[in-house]
């Protein structure tokens, strides 16, 4: 859900593309603001929970529907959070 991600997966659901699994372990910082979809307001929130507030609003039903708070790069040793969405 970096700068390309977000600009995609918005586009995509205004398009009414589908239901969403977001997926990132990383945290919005205000260096990522110049090619972001998300506004300097979410600042310090995961950029899947701050992507999924913002997508869920876009059309009249909510669209993700689990957010994953992990580091897809890693070795998969660590705990990491996934949060199913009703």
């Amino acid at each position: 859900m970096g700068a390309l991600g977000s600009q995609i997966a918005d586009l995509l659901t205004r398009s009414g593309y589908g239901k969403w699994s977001l997926i990132d372990g990383d945290v919005l910082l205000p260096h990522n603001f110049a090619r972001h979809a998300l506004l300097h307001s979410l600042v310090g929130l995961s950029k899947v929970e701050a992507m999924k507030m913002h997508l869920d609003v876009i059309l009249a039903e909510p669209v993700v529907k689990e957010v994953l708070f992990v580091d897809v790069l890693s070795s998969g040793e660590e705990e990491n959070e996934s949060y199913p969405c009703s």
